[in-house]
């Protein structure tokens, strides 16, 4: 088997057709051994459907059928492995990033022997400017907190060789970001910029980019947990100098500090911090504790192959 094509379903229902042409005909430039991989990831449309209707006419398409949404990431994972080609072709079903882009990623790692992905890097991220310009911000944070370098214009379009995916399947993290382990499992890597549409509205609402981001800084540094022992170290010091200046102002100038608004503003100010501090320790309680009960990333239904389930 040459080459895997991986994707993911969810809301993909008006994709999924032009998707499966698109790369059929991108295929036929590079290789005539391939197989589609469709991940079903509980979408509620008629998605898992078409795509039956596809591989009733093509024994190559491969689908594996989750028993509920998992995420997308967690999908990613289960289509990649289920994977048996050579090389593995990852994009998202919607259409945003070209699937005629599989043409210049083989070229490009066919011309570089000693590297093991091309990945598709955008020009300019899609959205508002509060969205590209909170992406910027978060990118640079993340690089900082972490000191894991993700480029906030990356995509999920990439095309892996078999070691690299092999690799990649070592990471056995319940709550993962698929980029993110991309980046951990190593090996030479090329950007390469592509073009991305914007197809309308995402299913990536706020809260889940905010949970996103959550996971992302918690999954991949420590070093929040090092800032509260340093802000409460601070506070601590901060705290001593003011109680020895009100003594010294109290012993030798008689000096009383009146009324009791600077007390009840500091009791609020410390017991924010302190809320603030468990918070965040708490966060990474709560993944330990995912993690230790070891539950399975997803759970599949049905994998249908061949015409058979």
């Amino acid at each position: 088997m040459k080459i895997s094509v991986v994707t993911t379903l969810y809301h993909s229902e008006n994709y999924v057709y032009e998707f499966y042409q698109r790369c059929r005909d991108a295929i036929q430039e590079v290789s005539d051994s391939y197989e589609f991989v469709f991940v079903n990831d509980g979408s509620p449309d008629q998605s898992l459907n078409k795509v039956l209707a596809i591989q009733a006419q093509d024994n190559n398409v491969k689908v594996v059928d989750l028993s509920r949404n998992f995420g997308h990431h967690a999908a990613i994972m289960a289509g990649i492995k289920e994977s048996c080609g050579e090389r593995v072709f990852l994009l998202d079903v919607d259409l945003e990033e070209a699937p005629e882009n599989l043409v210049a990623f083989w070229h490009k790692l066919n011309s570089q022997s000693d590297h093991d992905v091309v990945y598709g890097v955008q020009k300019q991220r899609q959205g508002s400017k509060i969205d590209r310009w909170l992406a910027t911000v978060f990118s640079h944070f993340f690089r900082w907190i972490s000191h894991v370098d993700i480029d906030n214009h990356v995509t999920i379009c990439r095309l892996m060789t078999r070691r690299f995916v092999d690799s990649l399947l070592l990471f056995k993290e319940t709550e993962l970001v698929f980029v993110g382990l991309c980046k951990l499992t190593g090996y030479q890597q090329i950007a390469v910029e592509v073009q991305k549409n914007n197809k309308g509205s995402t299913t990536y609402t706020l809260a889940k980019k905010l949970a996103l981001a959550v996971n992302y800084i918690t999954s991949y540094s420590s070093r929040p947990l090092e800032l509260v022992f340093y802000f409460g170290l601070l506070i601590s010091l901060t705290s001593l100098m003011v109680a020895m200046v009100l003594v010294v102002l109290w012993s030798f100038f008689n000096h009383q500090v009146q009324g009791w608004t600077s007390i009840v503003l500091s009791i609020w100010f410390v017991g924010g911090c302190c809320m603030f501090s468990m918070g965040i320790m708490g966060t990474y309680l709560s993944k330990i504790f995912s993690e230790v009960k070891r539950r399975p990333s997803v759970i599949v239904r049905r994998l249908y192959s061949k015409n058979k389930e």
